[in-house]
């Protein structure tokens, strides 16, 4: 998740606020944050002592105990926009061959095997998010082992096509429900209400999407009828491209 300093400047400005970017081993200022902090979760704001992690920037607010930022969204809308860009990214996957999914990529040096797995994983928990408000997202090794258990770029799309065919599943059965109620779900990161989770990883998802299309064009892969997740108005992607 990418948090620029609009949306937390006015937080850091008028309080003793710290953010702890999600760039942790850089070797320059964020790890330098990061190791003063006690190496909390990433992304986090250390304040008064302590490291809160964070999901959204409506998170802030909350921290301070201020007034909640305005996180208005058609979650309908929100939540189909997340099935389309993940149509798009297996898309991309079909377009490449292995080797392209194994080379490193900017992203600290995470390969799109790598990010694919660190965008998937997390949505085939939104279902059961949903059913029992509860949601801890865990990367590091939990998204190494099940990155290497996808051997193939056959395994590796079957994969994720089988997340995006249970999401669209749950998505079709309960939308009425999520568009009605807004349950708060608890979390490794902070507790967020469910449209704010969804937002969350349509971000994710749309970030690593335009990644992937970027390292395929340089690689000589045509993704000219490629989805540029950019062009959703209100999804706010970090102006640079390896945030």
């Amino acid at each position: 998740m990418y948090l620029s300093r609009g949306d937390v400047g006015e937080f850091l400005d008028a309080n003793d606020m710290v953010y702890i970017p999600a760039d942790v081993m850089d070797s320059g200022e964020g790890q330098e944050r990061h190791i003063a902090a006690g190496r909390p979760m990433v992304p986090s704001l250390y304040f008064e002592g302590e490291a809160t992690p964070l999901h959204h920037p409506s998170q802030v607010a909350s921290v301070l105990g201020s007034p909640p930022l305005d996180t208005t969204s058609d979650i309908r809308r929100v939540a189909w926009d997340s099935v389309t860009v993940l149509e798009d990214f297996i898309e991309m996957l079909h377009s490449s061959t292995w080797e392209q999914l194994l080379v490193e990529t900017p992203y600290r040096n995470r390969t799109t095997r790598n990010l694919t797995v660190n965008v998937f994983r997390p949505i085939a928990m939104l279902p059961d998010a949903w059913k029992v408000h509860h949601f801890d997202w865990y990367t590091g090794e939990a998204d190494t082992q099940q990155e290497m258990l996808l051997r193939d770029k056959g395994a590796l799309v079957g994969w994720a096509a089988s997340i995006l065919v249970d999401w669209q599943s749950f998505l079709l059965d309960h939308e009425d429900e999520i568009a009605a109620s807004d349950p708060l779900i608890l979390s490794n990161r902070g507790d967020v209400p469910y449209s704010t989770l969804l937002m969350t990883h349509r971000y994710h998802a749309s970030n690593h999407h335009r990644q992937i299309r970027w390292v395929l064009e340089q690689a000589g892969v045509d993704v000219s009828k490629r989805l540029r997740t950019e062009a959703f108005s209100d999804v706010n992607l970090a102006p640079d491209l390896w945030s």
